[in-house]
C-alpha cells in the first residue's frame, strides 16, 4: 500500500516566493515572502511585516516561525 503524499507540502510548495499572510496561534498576522519550508511546516519569510490587532507593530528582515505556532496560511 502506498503512503499518502502530504497535501500541507504540497501546497506550501505551490506558494514558495509568493507574498503570503501566516496566522499564528496567539492572534498575530505575519505578512511577507514565503522563501522555504520543511516538513513540519517551519516557515521562513522574508520582508516582514508583523500585525496584532490588525495593526502594524514590527518589522523583519528574515523571520522563522516554528509549525507548531501556525495556524493558517492565506495568499
Amino acid at each position: 500500500m502506498e503512503e499518502a503524499e502530504k497535501p500541507a507540502a504540497m501546497d506550501l510548495q505551490k506558494l514558495l516566493n509568493t507574498r503570503v499572510v501566516v496566522h499564528a496561534r496567539d492572534g498575530r498576522k505575519f505578512h511577507g515572502l514565503l522563501t522555504k519550508f520543511d516538513e513540519y511546516m517551519n516557515l521562513l519569510l522574508e520582508d516582514v511585516e508583523e500585525h496584532a490587532e490588525d495593526k502594524p507593530v514590527n518589522r523583519y528582515k528574515l523571520l522563522v516561525l516554528k509549525g507548531g505556532n501556525v495556524q493558517a496560511i492565506s495568499v
